[in-house]
């Protein structure tokens, strides 16, 4: 991009700064912000060298954070970023306006502030942003113009990685910016031409004057040329919008104009709002260490009983282990408390200054959301405890309040928080800032866009280095998650970030890639010979395996499989009879279409009010009477509330006695705390069933109707493991996007026949390695012969196109920021594939009612059922009893079996 600059060597004289002049006489300042004020129309205004100094100001505190100065000199390839080199990229920053000063983007102070449109008198006037623009000033035969009001020659003899660390500056709007050719740069040709007494280049003057002023060491003593590495411009790019953000928000930033004199007040301002933001949490970790706290402290049961550390949580205190961890254990086994305990040990130590837990689904992040609060809660003194993020897109939540998004840019929070209360949740009110909190808890969405070419990617991977990185409920099958989390992982670690990998699942083909992905794969035989429960982390001569103790006695699951994968009616009787005969029943099928089959089938099943209230039924708020309903993803916000309580109530620590059924997804097989006696599952990959088998049986010392946990697990009514491939098969989630790869499900069933009485945990490493490792799956698709070895060549060859997209579609962080290969690509294949691609449809005012008697003012909607429809576009209600709406050309419905299409619901 910078080829252009064209100026080394160039003979420029850096005392002409500031004489050009326009109409006999130096011009005023360019403005750079606005404060909308309908009722009088614009409001005070701030000047562009002000706000320079502003972000300029910003950039400079957060890089000298010492987190931050560790994460960014170590991308360098340096021991620390010295002072020459922190006041040369952040006099680069001050320049991340520059482009403001053409005259189409000052014309939009003649604009209409309530409609931003041209007024009647003024039709003619040209508008422009200020990114495109600026590639005026890369011409060279511009070059003069801008050279004489700001110092090029000095900062071209910086080093080489200038250009692309200006790039870098000039993409702070969240994509990397690109030349769009002589075209479209010669239509703003005349932008930059003096015209209505206002002359551009003469309005960059005080800037040019103030750089050598503001940060004297750039300019002054001689130092080392700018860091060149591409992934350290990449995070640099992060932390200028970052910069960009905090230094344009007004509560902390006035609009109240001082000129170059501004850079005294705006050093302070950046200081404190680091502070009141969070960011800067050195006080807070002075407080922590200053604090006798052990592990009992923190961690204590309802009745108030201090845990006792586990093997696997005392472990967490060694700061010897490496930067990742990857932790195996149980479900149950208490690896969320060992997470939080890491956090507390790192941050104690200076390591960390903050944690993302990431999870794989809303509905998990949403249950430990608590666990979260209330460990901040015992770490943290009181009146200066981080605001605890949801990182949900959707729910705007930090701490006990709720916020709800009243425009693009502000929040309303519902108790009324003062000034600095606001600001302490601002990481929380949108998601591009909810890596910048402290203490955040939300989705794995968050950690995968980190590292695709998608808007605002860098900010998010920049917030990101700060933080423990928490990932839970990683499963060995999900292999295409792995491939989009692997990269955006391995920049964290390169630049000395830590990370902590959690799963009761987890096979060694996986754990291999993640901690030594250069040695040699372990063989089967090696694999299973590895210890369960085990704390891996990578040594100086590979992966370093630690065993760990088991926590309780084994687990003795009894397998049936049932070839009643199609017979919603036949599974809804066998769960009937179970629950007449006391058993708590769960119900977890591989898609939302099967789960609804099911309860249908059960409320024709039930043969009186005793076998209906054995059904899951909720009732709203204000409803007196429960309704049947199921569990799964596809509710609103609050209605998952009310689902999600339902079901802990019935089958949760403190159940009540007698039998219940439970129908839902895969919702119901992470995160909520239930305790069933009976599971009956779709055919599911080993690792997802040895997850959901951790719902049955949670509680020891519990009144039970059989002696020991049993599973149905629903498969094909003919045929064999072989036989998955056929036409038809991938209705109930298998061979297409819900489990891909038909030969871990084959490899399931085969070994859930050849030994179906489960001892667990003993034999979880054993069934995982024999259902997921790359030999066993090679092997089944050659022996098994048909279209699996075709299957097999789809998944592993490079041909499966979901997997390519994600590919295409990861940040190349060995290559410039501006290169063509990251230039922002959709990623929506990418989220869609994951699962987290739903989008927010908004209903006007008034809101229409949900099932449960709750208002409903947006629902989270997967892009797939929305098909061609723009999500942003205002749905038509038909309906409110049950919801009926259109979007586009598709109608759905929402009603107590959740979202559906016109397909999925059965009805009309």
């Amino acid at each position: 991009m910078f080829a252009l600059f064209g100026l080394r060597g160039a003979v420029i004289r850096f005392a002409g700064i500031g004489e050009r002049r326009a109409g006999g006489g130096i011009m005023s300042d360019a403005w750079a912000k606005l404060e909308r004020d309908t009722a009088a129309g614009w409001g005070r205004r701030l000047s562009l060298i002000a706000h320079s100094a502003d972000v300029a100001a910003v950039f400079e505190a957060l890089i000298g954070l010492p987190t931050v100065a560790r994460r960014m000199a170590r991308l360098a390839g340096r021991d620390r970023l010295d002072q020459v080199t922190v006041a040369r990229l952040s006099a680069l920053v001050a320049l991340h306006d520059i482009g403001k000063a053409n005259r189409g983007f000052q014309n939009k102070q003649h604009l209409d502030p309530e409609t931003g449109r041209r007024p009647a008198d003024r039709q003619k006037i040209e508008i422009a942003g200020h990114i495109q623009p600026l590639l005026l000033l890369l011409k060279e035969d511009m070059a003069a113009s801008w050279s004489s009001v700001l110092p090029v020659e000095v900062l071209v003899s910086w080093g080489d990685a200038v250009l692309p660390l200006l790039d870098a500056v000039f993409s702070h709007h969240g994509t990397p910016w690109r030349d769009d050719g002589d075209e479209a740069t010669a239509c703003h040709r005349r932008l930059w031409q003096p015209a209505d007494g206002y002359d551009p280049f003469a309005a960059l003057a005080p800037l040019g004057r103030a750089l050598p002023e503001w940060f004297p060491a750039a300019f002054g003593d001689p130092g080392p040329d700018l860091p060149d590495p591409p992934a350290f411009q990449h995070a640099f790019a992060g932390l200028v919008t970052l910069a960009d953000w905090i230094g344009s928000n007004a509560d902390l930033f006035p609009l109240a104009d001082e000129g170059a004199g501004r850079m005294a007040r705006s050093r302070l301002w950046a200081q404190s709002a680091l502070r009141r933001l969070g960011l800067s949490v050195e006080d807070r970790r002075v407080a922590v260490d200053a604090r006798p706290v052990d592990f009992g402290d923190v961690f204590r049961d309802d009745g108030g009983t201090a845990y006792r550390p586990t093997p696997l949580q005392a472990a967490m205190a060694d700061l010897g282990l490496g930067l990742l961890l990857v932790v195996e254990d149980a479900t149950g086994a208490g690896k969320t408390e060992a997470a939080l305990w890491r956090f507390r040990t790192l941050f104690r130590a200076g390591l960390v200054d903050g944690l993302y837990f990431a999870l794989p689904t809303r509905v998990a992040a949403a249950q430990l959301y608590r666990r979260v609060e209330r460990f901040v809660e015992a770490l943290f003194m009181e009146g200066d405890r981080p605001a605890v993020v949801q990182a949900v897109p959707g729910y705007l939540r930090a701490g006990d309040a709720t916020g709800r998004l009243i425009d693009r840019f502000q929040v309303l929070w519902d108790d009324d928080p003062d000034a600095d209360q606001r600001l302490a949740r601002w990481a929380a009110e949108s998601p591009r800032q909810y890596l910048a909190g402290q203490i955040a808890v939300g989705t794995i969405d968050q950690v995968l866009i980190s590292g695709l070419r998608a808007k605002h990617a860098p900010v998010r991977s920049a917030a990101l280095l700060r933080h423990l990185l928490v990932v839970d409920e990683l499963h060995a099958s999900d292999v295409y998650m792995h491939d989009v989390l692997r990269p955006a992982l391995q920049h964290h670690l390169a630049a000395g970030g830590h990370a902590l990998l959690m799963s009761a699942t987890l096979g060694s083909a996986v754990r291999h890639s993640y901690l030594t992905p250069q040695a040699p794969r372990p063989d089967p035989v090696t694999a299973e010979a590895v210890a369960y429960p085990a704390l891996h982390h990578a040594g100086a001569d590979g992966a370093v395996t630690v065993p760990l103790d088991r926590r309780g006695p084994d687990k003795t699951v009894a397998v049936t499989l049932v070839p009643a994968v199609a017979d919603a009616g036949a599974i809804a009787a066998r769960a009937l009879a179970a629950a007449r005969a006391g058993a708590k029943v769960l119900v977890v099928r591989n898609t939302v279409e099967l789960a609804v089959a099911v309860t249908r089938a059960l409320e024709q099943a039930a043969q009186s009010k005793a076998d209906a209230d054995l059904l899951f039924r909720v009732a709203g708020p204000k409803q007196t009477e429960r309704q049947l309903t199921v569990h799964h993803g596809r509710f609103a916000r609050d209605d998952r509330h009310l689902l999600d309580r339902a079901v802990e109530e019935m089958l949760g620590k403190d159940r009540p006695a007698g039998g219940r059924v439970v129908v839902g997804t895969q919702t119901l097989e992470m995160s909520l705390d239930l305790d069933a006696d009976l599971l009956i599952t779709d055919l599911c990959p080993m690792d997802v069933l040895l997850q959901r088998l951790g719902r049955l049986y949670r509680h020891p010392d519990r009144v039970r109707p059989t002696d020991r946990a049993e599973c149905v697990v629903l498969v094909p009514p003919e045929g064999g493991p072989e036989d998955l491939l056929a036409p038809g098969m991938t209705r109930f989630g298998w061979g297409g996007r819900v489990y891909p790869d038909g030969r871990i499900l084959a490899l399931t069933w085969r070994a859930l026949a050849a030994d179906p009485l489960l001892t667990m945990p003993a034999m979880q490493r054993r069934l995982v390695e024999q259902a997921t490792h790359p030999d066993h799956l090679e092997a089944f698709a050659s022996a098994a012969g048909g279209d699996w070895p075709a299957h097999a060549r789809e998944i592993l060859g490079g041909g499966f196109a979901e997997r390519n997209q994600a590919a295409a579609s990861i940040a190349r962080r060995d290559l410039d920021l501006c290169h063509v290969d990251n230039a922002v690509a959709s990623e929506k294949k990418v989220m869609t594939r994951l699962g987290t691609d739903d989008v927010w449809v908004e209903f006007p005012e008034p809101c229409p009612t949900g099932p449960f008697g709750q208002s409903l003012p947006r629902i989270a909607c997967p892009l797939r059922l929305l098909k061609d429809a723009d999500p942003a576009a205002v749905p038509e209600v038909l309906d409110e009893n049950p919801l009926r709406f259109i979007l586009g050309a598709g109608e759905l419905l929402y009603d107590v079996m959740g979202l559906r299409t016109l397909g999925e619901s059965g009805w009309g």
